[in-house]
């Protein structure tokens, strides 16, 4: 019982973190052929993908990326791997009325044929939870990622630094 609790109160302490990790999103809006272009050849593609950096002690990070279907047929995202995380799930953002961020864990994430779908600070994104290994720039993540239709991907992602101000799960300026 009293792991139980001890492992409760680490999970929550971690959720500031998390909520940082998927905070400011940047509000550009493309088309499908501006963001993934015409590739007939393939079905599924990631463009502009990226890791945010995690110190030494920092148990979780995010993963940032466009998913393109060039297809006919509507794909579906169900699963992520990474070997430098215990965990890696699918979350959404989203802030209240009351400016206060929270994250939904998702099941999957469609991607409608001919369409894509932009993973973002803010907004849909893959959190890697526990993980085993400090990630500075220019090292490089490789995740695993599941679909329904077009099978297993792997894909080999930058690590970089966040870019944007970071803004607490109250949505005040994090100045720490």
């Amino acid at each position: 019982m009293k792991m139980l609790f001890v492992t409760r109160l680490t999970f929550l302490a971690l959720i500031p973190f998390a909520l940082a990790a998927c905070n400011n999103a940047e509000k550009i809006q493309t088309t499908h052929e501006e963001s993934c272009g015409e590739n007939k050849e393939i079905a599924i593609s990631i463009k502009n993908g990226w890791v945010r950096a995690a110190p030494a002690g920092r148990k979780l990070s995010a993963a940032y990326f466009t998913i393109c279907n060039n297809s006919d047929n509507p794909d579906r995202l169900e699963k992520i791997s990474s070997s430098v995380s215990a965990t890696s799930e699918m979350h959404e953002s989203r802030r209240s009325a009351d400016d206060i961020v929270s994250m939904v864990p998702l099941n999957n994430i469609e991607i409608e044929n001919k369409n894509s779908v932009t993973l973002k600070q803010g907004g849909k994104h893959i959190m890697l939870i526990g993980l085993n290994t400090p990630l500075e720039k220019g090292d490089e993540v490789t995740l695993d990622l599941y679909f329904t239709d077009s099978g297993k991907m792997t894909v080999t992602l930058p690590v970089r630094e966040n870019n944007h101000p970071q803004i607490n799960h109250h949505g005040h300026k994090n100045h720490h």
